[in-house]
């Protein structure tokens, strides 16, 4: 009854832990439309005012050409200037939140202002050569700037929404990648409480029973070793240290701790992890641990038709525990499985003394880590999920 209670309460905790972390990715999910959207409208309005501003620079340009009607050009010219200044204000709070201050802008466009100013007082006045030597000279270069320092803020503030929109889809791949973990934790803990429950007693006689005491004392002993409890307890948690530590990898640079943190979990002398080739007809290293990968890559790589663990995991995508015999040392081989097919082979020498009772679904968890975190064949990048998409 306290197993069955235990059980039942592990998986309350999974799936309430479950339902935040849906919830949290909704919300997420949520706020990366509104980022979007929002983005999407400010760069609408810093892009009007870039137009608005050419626009003005040619309607400056037609005041002093021959045959234009001054009056016109004088009265669209103010009332342009009113509308640049509207613009701006409108721009400049949410530019300074996404880390784009329009200051030096504000400062250009307050100094265009004046000299348009005093243009159309020397076109008022009869003067339109002098109108034409400022017009072309500082106002021009002014004006020029300004839609310098516009463009300039208008990518940086493309820079800062992209980088918040990267942010939460970084944090919806961690959320995904611990909820696996945790899953898959739970499954574990579970199927190791389930075999190790109590066989139900036969009926005996007593004289069957007392001849059976003493083994079956040894026997129940030997099950209940505090020692074999222990070391499954501590498997667990560098289990889930593991897969915590692989939820958290953002470049191809961190794969290699994470292999030694796996070496540790399956008592592994040697680790590594093979990938197919781009034809698909061998295997090699891209991951070891115990073991230099460049020796390994020096041997040439390993043939998938070949008569080993390794390429026979490949081409059956199934696993496999060998027994140590005076040559060769206890060996694992457990194929790296994706939705695309089998992309590689995790193959593991075990230490001396290294217990191999529920060894295969702990390599089981292990190898889908690394069939997500690592290349589809040696020669492709690194996936997109890694910030570092440099090949292995």
């Amino acid at each position: 009854m306290h197993r069955r209670s235990s059980k039942a309460l592990l998986l309350l905790v999974v799936l309430v832990v479950s339902a935040g972390a849906v919830w949290r990715a909704t919300v997420n999910e949520q706020r990366r439309g509104q980022e979007r959207r929002a983005a999407q409208l400010l760069d609408g309005q810093a892009a009007e005012l870039i137009f608005t501003l050419a626009e003005f620079r040619a309607g400056l340009y037609a005041l002093v050409a021959p045959q234009q009607s001054a009056a016109f050009w004088t009265d669209h010219l103010s009332a342009q200037l009113d509308v640049l200044d509207g613009e701006l204000a409108a721009l400049e709070a949410p530019a300074a939140e996404n880390f784009a201050p329009l200051t030096e802008a504000r400062a250009t466009f307050d100094r265009v202002r004046g000299q348009v100013r005093l243009i159309i007082s020397l076109v008022a006045s009869g003067d339109p050569s002098a109108a034409s030597r400022r017009i072309f000279g500082t106002t021009r270069d002014d004006i020029q700037r300004l839609l310098l320092q516009l463009s300039d803020a208008r990518q940086s503030m493309a820079r800062a929404a992209s980088s918040r929109e990267g942010g939460m889809a970084h944090e919806q791949s961690l959320i995904a990648g611990s909820l696996l973990c945790i899953w898959l934790t739970a499954l574990l803990v579970l199927v190791m409480a389930g075999s190790g429950a109590a066989p139900v007693a036969p009926q005996v006689t007593p004289a069957e029973e007392r001849n059976a005491a003493a083994p079956a004392s040894t026997a129940t002993a030997e099950t209940a070793s505090p020692q074999n409890a222990a070391r499954e307890q501590q498997q667990i948690e560098g289990l889930a240290a593991f897969c915590d530590e692989a939820a958290h990898v953002r470049s191809a640079a961190e794969l290699q701790p994470l292999l030694a943190r796996a070496a540790t979990v399956l008592s592994a002398r040697v680790l590594v992890v093979w990938l197919r080739d781009a034809n698909a007809s061998a295997l090699v290293p891209a991951l070891a641990h115990g073991y230099d990968v460049e020796q390994l890559a020096r041997r040439g790589p390993l043939a998938i038709d070949a008569q080993t663990m390794t390429s026979t995991a490949f081409r059956t995508s199934t696993s496999s525990v060998s027994t140590s015999t005076a040559a060769q040392p206890r060996a694992l081989a457990v194929p790296l499985v994706t939705v695309g097919g089998t992309t590689g082979v995790l193959a593991a020498e075990l230490a001396d003394g290294a217990s191999t009772d529920r060894l295969l679904p702990v390599a089981r968890i292990i190898a889908t880590q690394f069939a997500a975190l690592c290349p589809t064949s040696a020669s492709d990048p690194a996936p997109p999920a890694l910030s570092d998409p440099q090949p292995l």
